[in-house]
């Protein structure tokens, strides 16, 4: 037997073999023939000799597949779906593709109801060419019978590569789609999250930057401003909310629709340019009309439960003097407690100091206090239980979240999981704790933090996973340990409540207590402990706001007339701005700088770097500026596709640094620009030299 168009087909002797034809419907545009072939018995081949003969005579001109078949019979194996498959793709010139679908049992069948994002699953360990030709051929032969192929529904995959044709080709198929497949439809369609496709569709901005992009092949930096700024105003316009996922999504689908974009263009930061363009944009407006109107003017929505109102009882202070000098049994002293419930939460609500709270209702601080919390919480919040009743459900699915999808890439917490997951034999407490501290490993710490060493020398660190971890829970090798970190944590300004533990490991912890200010509880199951810590916060959380509404009206209300006092506001602000490190930081500068007195304050600083040239110091002040990893997007002009430096606002303030300065007053500006494109031009080799380090 041998291959022939992809059919088998093998010689016979037609005095042997009985032969009959029937059509039957294909998957191709000409139909195939279906052959059956059987042996003849020996007994009756000598009277079927002459009816064979004549039977093959006329067939042997029949076209199959445009083949015309004349001196060998084509024995069609083609019934089976797997043959069926690679028949189909055999006419893509894309067989081999045949085993990855097979062995994912995708058939013919299946190809009829695929839609757009299984095709990248499905596709995965392939180029991504071999995936724009499987799209296309499977787009045309959807079409041709017709069930063409939708816009993906997967918000979280972005759909595939398209044409630039695709992108400002009005979304027409979709609408027709609809009316063949029903209403059932156009509520999925409704559901889709917004796609850059749409945006440069209906945008007349979006149409121009597409033309553009087809004409030259790539994006200079005022174009991509421009797109960002497209994103963000359109989302601001329809009035959608932009979360990091969908700002990551959009960034996906540039690069996807722009193939000459690299994400670094718009990602240097975790929230990225475009999400900081739609929160700058939505902050300008709150600066420049919400603070002006006023509270009672504006639409109120009650959309948190902590709106609940307290009646306080009548007899609440006499409940309170009988909890605190009578002698109560433990039953008699929780019935007299929920029996001044609401003369306590209204007390809470409407209090702001957290120590007055503790002198009034001292019973909180006793050993058995996170009962009194407990039933506290369950009478504010209507006899919910919190996260209790639906604790295991819930700790399967952050354990699946954590585990699928790279979600984690640390490596130790990678093995961390792999314990918590393979090992069924860990205690409970052990279990809970290390998934607290894995949780970390997706919310990764990205803030930086300004802090003085022990010669006072002010030097700007970044918090670690290990950091934020021990935040929330510390592990101590012994008690003595941990009693030392916790008289080091006293002595810093703000000590924030926390869960402290002894053991070797997060899995063998014990000795597990939460230090609340100078108060302790002490707990044998964490469990309880976690929802003992958010039933506090979920308490006391929503009176914070009240506080910085109050501390927000003193610092607009107060006039700083010293200028002292202004000074060291400002340097304290730019201590925690600089170095800059991204986008965020530099709007916050920018505002800064706004105003002319901040200006000179910081030029004033700068200043005093000092340096015995123009170009000592302007490499010095470049230095406290900003960090070479952000300085790499940049050059003076803005050649080869960065970002202009000349065109920030603050550049003013370098020359007028340089020039304060008694040893550099004299400096020109070449002497200072020269300067500064030697530094930008040499942030990326310092950024490798460091990654070497």
């Amino acid at each position: 037997m041998h291959r022939y168009y992809n059919i088998y087909q093998f010689p016979v002797k037609e005095d042997l073999l009985d032969i009959s034809f029937d059509e039957f419907g294909g998957i191709t545009s000409v139909p195939p023939l279906r052959v059956n072939v059987r042996t003849l018995n020996e007994e009756d081949s000598s009277s079927k000799k002459s009816n064979s003969h004549d039977e093959s005579t006329n067939l042997a001109t029949i076209r199959f597949n445009e083949v015309y078949a004349q001196t060998n019979f084509i024995y069609n194996v083609w019934e089976t779906e797997e043959n069926q498959l690679r028949l189909l793709l055999s006419q893509w010139n894309q067989e081999h593709l045949a085993d990855t679908l097979l062995a994912e049992k995708v058939y013919v069948s299946t190809l009829k109801i695929i839609n757009r994002h299984h095709m990248q699953r499905l596709l995965k360990k392939f180029d991504m060419g071999t995936e724009i030709l499987f799209e296309q051929n499977l787009e045309k032969w959807r079409e041709s019978i017709g069930r063409p192929l939708l816009p993906s529904c997967d918000t979280s995959i972005p759909p595939c590569t398209p044409t630039l044709s695709e992108i400002i080709r009005p979304l027409t198929s979709v609408s027709a789609t609809n009316s063949r497949e029903g209403s059932s439809l156009n509520s999925a369609i409704n559901t889709i999250s917004i796609s850059l496709r749409e945006i440069l569709n209906e945008t007349p901005r979006g149409k121009m930057l597409v033309e553009f992009y087809s004409q030259f092949s790539r994006f200079q930096e005022e174009q991509r401003t421009s797109l960002i700024s497209l994103i963000a105003h359109y989302f601001e316009e329809k009035n959608l909310k932009m979360t990091l996922s969908a700002s990551y999504k959009m960034e996906n689908e540039i690069l996807e629709i722009f193939p000459s974009e690299k994400l670094e263009y718009f990602r240097t930061s975790k929230r990225g340019r475009i999400y900081n363009k739609y929160a700058n944009l939505t902050q300008s407006f709150k600066n420049a009309v919400s603070k002006h109107i006023r509270n009672d003017e504006r639409e109120v929505i009650k959309n948190t439960r902590h709106e609940k109102s307290f009646e306080p009882e009548a007899n609440g202070e006499i409940c309170l003097n009988s909890l605190k000098f009578d002698n109560l049994s433990a039953e008699e002293f929780d019935r007299t407690w929920k029996a001044c419930s609401h003369f306590r939460l209204e007390f809470i609500k409407s209090n702001k100091s957290i120590i007055e709270v503790f002198e009034k209702w001292p019973f909180y601080k006793t050993p058995s206090g996170y009962r009194l919390i407990d039933i506290d919480f369950r009478i504010a919040f209507n006899n919910r239980n919190g996260l209790l009743s639906e604790w295991s459900q819930n700790v399967e699915k952050i354990t699946l979240f954590l585990t699928t999808e790279q979600h984690i890439k640390d490596r130790n917490i990678k093995g961390m999981l792999a314990h918590i997951k393979n090992n069924d034999a860990l205690s409970e407490n052990g279990k809970y704790a290390a998934l607290i501290w894995a949780i970390h490993g997706f919310l990764v710490p990205t803030n930086k933090v300004v802090k003085k060493d022990l010669t006072g020398k002010k030097i700007t660190t970044k918090f670690t996973i290990k950091d934020s971890q021990e935040s929330v829970i510390y592990l101590g090798s012994n008690q003595q340990q941990v009693e030392e970190y916790i008289s080091h944590l006293k002595k810093t300004k703000v000590w924030q409540p926390a869960i402290y533990a002894t053991g070797k490991d997060i899995f063998s912890i014990e000795n597990i207590f939460v230090q609340f200010g100078e108060t302790r509880y002490e707990f044998t199951n964490f469990k309880k402990l976690v929802i003992h810590e958010l039933n506090v916060i979920s308490l006391k959380l929503s009176h914070y706001d009240e506080c910085f509404d109050s501390i927000r009206s003193l610092l607009e209300s107060r006039q700083l007339n010293d200028g002292s006092d202004r000074d060291e506001l400002v340097g304290e602000a730019c201590d925690h701005l600089l170095p800059l490190h991204d986008d965020e930081g530099l709007d916050d500068l920018i505002k800064l700088l706004n105003v002319v007195q901040n200006f000179k304050r910081l030029t004033k600083e700068l200043s005093l770097i000092g340096g015995n040239s123009p170009e000592e110091l302007t490499k010095k002040i470049m230095y406290r500026i900003m960090t070479s990893e952000f300085a790499q997007l940049y050059s003076w002009e803005g050649g080869k596709g960065k970002r202009k430096f000349c065109e920030l606002p603050f550049i003013k303030a370098i020359f007028e640094a340089v020039r304060q300065n008694k040893r550099t007053s004299n400096a020109c500006d070449d002497e200072i620009i020269r300067s500064i494109k030697k530094f930008l031009v040499r942030a990326k080799e310092r950024v490798l030299n460091k990654q070497k380090k």
